[in-house]
């Protein structure tokens, strides 16, 4: 597309920190690749994406407000129904409405990730030829402030993803564990080099009430290291989050159990959003290279693009890994 090609070339000598910049970026959604049509007006997708979404023949592609996704044709009806959906129950019926075109092809399970393999068993689903696991958050869940994952607001300290079934929460942690345990789980699951000063502040700064409070208190401790990209407290509520949920657990048996559920040559996508997430993903790619049940096909993780991050800020930390069943 030669117009745009021509609005490209202006941009690139534009500086990313411009403000209009920025705004027609976020406006325009400023993703994907550039594709052309053939004589008959149709859509030719580029062969490297082809190629990494196993597409042979015919696709579907299917818009939603403002992206498109391109479906192998004779998979989305086939295979479909092979991709349990995890959620709680409001998501599930938002997902139910969404995917309804597709009728009884649509399977929505609320399970962990470490179940795969048994729920594949319970419902009788064969093995399957493609595994995509979107490791993050929902955004729907983090903006529920009650929720307590986010610190822009005063919030109950609580982080569970499972509101019905999980019972460690977040105030139990920083209100009751010792402060050697804290400093280990912030330093364990986050990176977080301060984690013994933060800490020390939490125990002092016992009781704390709420989410806000658990923030000042954090910001207050940690150590500044020039320019701050990220608030203070993020890493602490990372931490906080993946401990509750036993997220790190969870993955470590997703990884290890998922391969048994795989055709040869299925494909299996992991989007990770944080260092420890992205370690533990590509150490079991790399066992199971050396042990000839899988192929790496991403030598190097792959992360989204400058014009991505700006028009969807929450995509900064992803790094996606993708592995073939041999």
């Amino acid at each position: 597309m030669k117009v745009w090609s021509g609005i490209e070339d202006k941009l690139a000598g534009v500086s990313s920190q411009n403000r209009a910049k920025r705004k027609f970026l976020m406006r325009t959604s400023y993703y994907g690749q550039t594709v052309e049509l053939d004589g008959q007006g149709r859509v030719l997708v580029p062969a490297v994406l082809r190629e990494s979404a196993q597409m042979k023949g015919e696709v579907d592609v299917f818009g939603n407000l403002d992206y498109l996704e391109v479906m192998n044709h004779t998979r989305v009806l086939d295979d479909l129904k092979n991709s349990p959906y995890t959620e709680e129950d409001d998501k599930a019926e938002l997902a139910q409405e969404r995917l309804k075109r597709f009728g009884e092809k649509v399977r929505l399970v609320q399970s962990p990730f470490s179940r795969i393999a048994e729920v594949a068993q319970d419902l009788g689903i064969p093995p399957v030829d493609g595994v995509l696991a979107d490791l993050g958050v929902s955004s729907m869940q983090l903006d529920q402030g009650e929720r307590g994952f986010s610190f822009r607001e005063a919030a109950p300290l609580d982080m569970r993803m499972d509101t019905a079934n999980d019972e460690l929460t977040a105030d139990e942690i920083v209100n009751r564990w010792s402060e050697k345990e804290i400093a280990d789980l912030l330093y364990r699951e986050a990176d977080e080099h301060d984690s013994r000063r933060i800490a020390k502040a939490i125990v002092r700064a016992r009781p704390l009430r709420d989410t806000a409070h658990l923030a000042t208190t954090v910001a207050g401790a940690r150590k500044q290291w020039g320019r701050q990209r990220l608030h203070p407290a993020t890493k602490t509520f990372l931490a906080l989050r993946i401990a509750v949920n036993r997220e790190m657990e969870e993955l470590g048996q997703f990884l290890s159990r998922t391969p048994a559920t795989m055709n040869s040559g299925g494909r299996w996508v992991v989007l990770s959003y944080h260092s420890r997430e992205d370690r533990l993903v590509k150490r079991a790619f790399q066992e199971g290279e050396r042990a000839g049940t899988l192929r790496v096909l991403t030598k190097h993780v792959i992360q989204p693009s400058e014009q991505e991050t700006m028009g969807n800020p929450r995509s900064r930390s992803a790094k996606l890994r993708c592995a073939e069943r041999v």
